[in-house]
């Protein structure tokens, strides 16, 4: 959502962002619109006029979420993008470790988890 919104922030017209997107075939819902904008707000990506800030124009040239976007950037002017590039990619996947409700397979998950944790100290 706040992918899409930053790159209908620097081409709309004088509508607001929940204005804009209410057009759209399959609309957001209005509070989708209201959470991706006040995300966007905080992270300094939107101005509170709802225009894009300079922040918000890099950010919606990259092909990532807005946050992680964020992050590489400050990694690159920090001189810290390898660590940074690390934690971005982890972001972007769910916990392996992620129990299924199964007993048994739940039995096996913990077996395993042991098992790695052992090897790896």
């Amino acid at each position: 959502m706040e992918e899409g919104i930053e790159k209908a922030g620097g081409g709309r017209s004088q509508k607001s962002i929940a204005e804009f997107l209410a057009q759209a075939v399959e609309p957001p819902t209005p509070q989708a619109v209201t959470n991706a904008v006040n995300l966007l707000v905080s992270i300094g990506a939107l101005a509170a006029n709802e225009q894009l800030t300079r922040l918000g124009r890099h950010l919606a040239a990259l092909p990532l979420p807005p946050i992680s976007g964020k992050m590489l950037l400050y990694g690159i002017l920090f001189g810290v993008l390898d660590p940074v590039l690390t934690v971005a990619c982890a972001q972007a996947f769910r916990d392996p470790f992620v129990l299924p409700m199964d007993p048994g397979q739940k039995r096996a998950a913990d077996a395993a988890k042991v098992q790695l944790s052992r090897q790896r100290g």
